[in-house]
């Protein structure tokens, strides 16, 4: 019977709240080798991976937009078109923070544009 390496348990609680900690996982060899089986590939039996890496005394500072940016151009000049307006982020969250609400961009369409096609009657014929 070969060697056998069981799943990676779940990821400990971080070991600090702030200023840099670390996680950790393990696992273990499930089946040992017998009657002439392979032996285990060496692999890791534990990993670790920082956590909580803001300063402490900082908080969480959320996400913040900044103003919004001048309409640009309707991208046609008739009807069915539309223009947009953006803004920046005036405050990036820190690692803790929440994401800034709402959308980057913003689009309206331009509805007081006469129509791409114009209307017009149709001409009927008589049968021939």
């Amino acid at each position: 019977v070969p060697c056998r390496w069981g799943d990676w348990s779940g990821w400990s609680d971080c070991s600090c709240k702030c200023g840099g900690g670390t996680k950790r996982r393990t696992r273990h060899v499930v089946e040992a080798p017998r009657n002439g089986g392979e032996a285990c590939e060496p692999e890791d039996k534990e990993e670790a991976f920082p956590c909580n890496t803001e300063p402490c005394g900082q908080g969480c500072i959320d996400g913040k937009w900044g103003a919004w940016g001048e309409w640009t151009d309707c991208s046609a000049s008739c009807a069915s078109s539309y223009r947009s307006r953006s803004r920046n982020l005036e405050v990036q969250p820190s690692p803790c923070g929440k994401a800034a609400a709402g959308q980057r961009d913003e689009f309206q369409v331009c509805s007081d544009l006469p129509p791409c096609i114009p209307d017009s009657d149709c001409i009927l014929h008589e049968w021939g």
